[in-house]
């Protein structure tokens, strides 16, 4: 399951409908997000970042958003929003992977990190590859995987490279950097898939 990190963007939710707006603003606090709920855009205060409305808007100035209806998945809706939000530094979209029977993986656009998991087989985790593709528009530019000496992770590459012919794909060397900030709430497999980032940064630096 993919988790949102919102790390305490503030968010910006223009709906009229109650039911929906409380589906979104739950789901964002969720993740992590901080909701403000109104009923037009001139109500919105200073600060926000990114918006989430119903329907077509005329947004203030330097502000964008993204569109929600009653049908979709809010998760996805805050994915994107969060997406909008990083798509405002320079990168592209790239996905660190710390294989095994377990394989942690974070997603990371404009060093703005958007999502993370932990999946069950390749499988899963091209599933959640495609899905996070799709809802933000781009597929990955490149892939960063730890190295180890099992045959999962051959599997892995091979399946990558099979599923994602444009993407780059890079073998970094795994372990922890020390002294470094991390995002909150990230553990375990999701950790060291992050770690797998920050070397593979570092490392083309």
């Amino acid at each position: 399951m993919l988790r949102i990190h919102g790390r305490g963007l503030r968010i910006g939710v223009v709906v009229r409908d109650p039911v929906l707006a409380r589906r979104v603003v739950e789901a964002a606090r969720s993740h992590g997000f901080k909701p403000v709920w109104v009923l037009s855009p001139e109500e919105l205060p200073l600060g926000i970042e990114v918006v989430v409305h119903e329907g077509p808007v005329d947004l203030p100035p330097g502000l964008t958003g993204v569109a929600v209806q009653r049908a979709d998945d809010p998760t996805t809706v805050l994915l994107r929003a969060l997406y909008l939000v990083a798509s405002r530094r320079p990168g592209r979209l790239e996905v660190a992977i710390d294989p095994g029977s377990r394989s942690g993986a974070v997603f990371v656009r404009g060093g703005v990190l958007l999502c993370s998991g932990v999946f069950n087989g390749n499988a899963e985790l091209l599933e959640a590859v495609r899905s996070v593709s799709i809802s933000v528009g781009e597929e990955p530019s490149v892939f960063y995987v730890g190295s180890t000496s099992d045959n999962s992770t051959s599997e892995l590459i091979e399946a990558l490279r099979s599923s994602f012919p444009n993407s780059r794909l890079a073998i970094i060397p795994e372990g922890p950097m020390r002294d470094l900030r991390v995002p909150e709430g990230l553990k375990g497999d999701e950790l060291d898939a992050y770690f797998i980032y920050l070397r593979a940064v570092s490392l083309r630096a």
